[in-house]
């Protein structure tokens, strides 16, 4: 098979299901199958037929188990919709309580940029052209200031950090901004580093912060057309204060869900700093309780990430 994505999703016994809807035609292509993997907790999935007057009316549905296997032909995607019923919902009663963890692997349309191999653009200098040079761009707060681009690249790729200590996501905004007026380069990958400096003053909620959010990406989407967006989620904060350490995970839930949205890649870096009781590795920052930023060895650590990013993953020039 051409399959060359996996979109991962879950379930739990709190929600109310995955409601129904239909798959984006437009960047998922309809000439191979969808393979649907559950893994966890029994959930019955439905089918319907995709036209107006249907009232939504079920087609056929799947009762799933632990490892289950729905294998959606070519081109069914643009015929009908489906969901996972809730609980509640769920008349056939084979539900059970407990997370389901769901796995859709299939193929990515093939994305409407130009290719490496042909020159972007080119600028006129009297009798002779110059081509427009390919960039990695890292931004954002802190947690990026510690990498060294030329470490990162390899001397394969020219990367450029303009990541600073304290920027909040509408200061980053306005880097990204800088950024284009003064360089001519294209940027072929970004990836920001964003919310430590604004979670710190949310007392009572972090979903103001979304309207931020969205707009450094939609910004970034049009200054930079072309690149491929990594957006990393918070790293553990120290423990001083319950409510900073509520809002880190309050605030990843929420950039997950706007990164979907905007078709850009979320990079859950947070495991990687946790021990093996799931709280905060010590053993990765500085030594003050009251320190957010990574030692030599969580710098290595977070290096190692990007570093596979830009590398492993070159051949990546879309948008999930």
């Amino acid at each position: 098979s051409d399959i060359d994505s996996c979109y991962a999703t879950t379930v739990t016994s709190t929600m109310r299901g995955i409601n129904l809807h239909q798959e984006d035609l437009q960047n998922i292509c309809q000439d191979s199958p969808t393979c649907m993997v559950t893994i966890g907790a029994p959930r019955t999935v439905e089918f319907t037929v995709n036209k107006a007057d249907n009232n939504n009316d079920v087609l056929t549905s799947f009762n799933t188990s632990d490892g289950s296997l729905i294998v959606v032909k070519p081109g069914c995607q643009s015929y009908f919709k489906h969901r996972v019923v809730s609980l509640k919902e769920d008349k056939t009663r084979s539900s059970t309580p407990g997370s389901t963890f769901i796995l859709y692997f299939r193929k990515l349309s093939q994305p409407h940029f130009i290719p490496d191999d042909i020159p972007i653009a080119e600028a006129s200098t009297g009798s002779s052209s110059q081509t427009i040079e390919s960039v990695i761009v890292l931004a954002g707060d802190s947690h990026f200031t510690k990498l060294k681009p030329e470490l990162l690249g390899k001397n394969k790729f020219k990367v450029l950090n303009i990541a600073a200590g304290g920027k909040k996501i509408s200061e980053t905004e306005k880097d990204l901004v800088n950024f284009h007026e003064n360089n001519p380069a294209r940027v072929d990958k970004l990836f920001l580093s964003i919310g430590t400096n604004d979670i710190r003053y949310c007392r009572n909620s972090v979903t103001h912060l979304s309207k931020y959010i969205k707009s450094l990406l939609s910004k970034a989407r049009s200054l930079f057309p072309h690149a491929c967006i990594f957006v990393q989620n918070l790293l553990p904060l120290p423990v001083n204060d319950q409510y900073v350490i509520n809002n880190v995970n309050r605030f990843n839930r929420l950039l997950m869900k706007i990164c979907e949205m905007h078709k850009v890649f979320f990079v859950d870096v947070l495991s990687k700093f946790l021990n093996a009781e799931g709280v905060r590795n010590p053993n990765l920052f500085n030594p003050s309780r009251y320190n957010c930023h990574l030692n030599r060895r969580g710098t290595g650590q977070l290096a190692r990430i990007y570093i596979a990013l830009i590398h492993r993953f070159k051949r990546f020039s879309f948008n999930p």
